[in-house]
């Protein structure tokens, strides 16, 4: 496993705890916690290889992808509701997938022949991207249109 890849696969988990916080928070079902996990665990990554033009994004061609979905949704699922409030874990969930993404994204979108500026937008919605989608599934207002928010 390269690092590239390590890094991809922990930003997924990141964002798909994301996503599973939400669902929890929004007290969904396990299946509404996997499609949110997946939502904001896989869908910046397949924005991104959707504008680098990949024919196939990455979480398709590869199903190795799936598992970090699965085991935050899993996670997420067993863990105690008093557990979950003890801190703000959608924040730190979000915070750690940010950092992996924007660098992920970057460095896939510079490897396919992109000028380094476009490529760091790239980052910058890989990044974002799935959050987004996440938050607008589940009937919130993006955090990253809030001008109370970082």
């Amino acid at each position: 496993m390269t690092i590239s890849l390590a890094a991809d696969l922990l930003g997924v988990y990141f964002f798909a705890v994301s996503g599973s916080l939400m669902a929890a928070r929004r007290e969904f079902d396990i299946i509404g916690s996997l499609f949110l996990a997946s939502l904001a665990g896989l869908g910046g990554g397949v924005v991104r290889d959707l504008v680098i033009a990949d024919i196939v994004p990455n979480a398709f061609a590869n199903p190795v992808y799936l598992i970090p979905v699965a085991l935050a949704a899993l996670s997420v699922y067993a863990a105690s509701a008093q557990f979950l409030k003890q801190a703000n874990w959608l924040l730190v969930a979000d915070a750690a997938g940010l950092a992996l993404f924007c660098v992920t994204g970057t460095s896939r979108a510079l490897q396919h022949g992109m000028h380094p500026v476009p490529a760091t937008l790239l980052g910058v919605t890989t990044a974002v991207g799935g959050g987004v989608l996440r938050d607008i599934v589940a009937n919130e207002t993006p955090s990253l249109f809030d001008r109370h928010d970082i």
